[in-house]
């Protein structure tokens, strides 16, 4: 405001829209506050840009200048001359009515786009609601199974009795040893199945599931 005090074709102001300027702000559409308009001041149009001093300055310098109106005729082109001219040799009565007629579309405009974007986000709580009752329920259901079989798998051991061909040389030999001692087979096998959840190193564990593999295959 203090940068365009004085200027002679520009004017940057504040208007109190809940006292004296209420009726200003009414007839130009204001309905939140702050709002800024800017234009012809019997035309008004929504500012849209950045708040920042330096936005403000910029759109300012740029758009701030007389611009073509019935006041202003040298600035308008051919096409602005002749719409002013067809609205001049128009009747007050018909003007008010043309005026109504544009301002009940773009009313039309914002209820239609009101409308839809409450659709779009009834649409959106749906999709979410039913998105996320999808994901919970997967979840809950097998996912986590899943996933723990999986984990457990690759730790399981491949080793075939029957068919020895993927076990390695530890286990072959320990197949053999083992083969036919049934008795030292059920109490190893006891044995294994306490020591399975103790504490051990990784290599270890391993081993012991592998020869547990191999003794409850003997045990069958």
């Amino acid at each position: 405001m203090g940068d365009y005090a004085g200027h002679k074709t520009a004017l940057v102001a504040d208007v109190d829209c809940t006292a004296a300027g209420k009726p200003l702000c009414d007839s130009n559409g204001v309905k939140g506050f702050p709002s800024i308009k800017y234009g012809d001041p019997a035309a008004l149009e929504d500012y849209k840009g950045g708040r920042k001093y330096d936005d403000l300055a910029k759109f300012a310098k740029e758009n701030l200048k007389p611009l073509c109106s019935p006041a202003n005729l040298d600035l308008c082109d051919a096409t602005q001359k002749a719409e002013i001219d067809k609205i001049m040799a128009m009747s007050d009565s018909e003007i008010d009515e043309a005026i109504k007629t544009k301002e009940a579309q773009v009313a039309d405009a914002e209820a239609k786009f009101k409308s839809g974007t409450d659709e779009l986000q009834a649409k959106y709580k749906k999709l979410q609601a039913d998105k996320e009752s999808i994901v919970n329920g997967v979840k809950k259901g097998s996912l986590g199974v899943l996933k723990q079989v999986k984990a457990d798998n690759k730790d399981r051991p491949k080793c075939k009795v029957a068919a020895p061909t993927a076990c390695s040389e530890k286990e072959k030999a320990f197949i053999e040893k083992m083969t036919g001692k049934t008795d030292i087979i059920a109490k190893q096998i006891t044995r294994l199945q306490k020591m399975k959840g103790g504490a051990m190193k990784p290599e270890l564990k391993l081993w012991l599931i592998q020869r547990l593999n191999i003794l409850q295959q003997l045990a069958k």
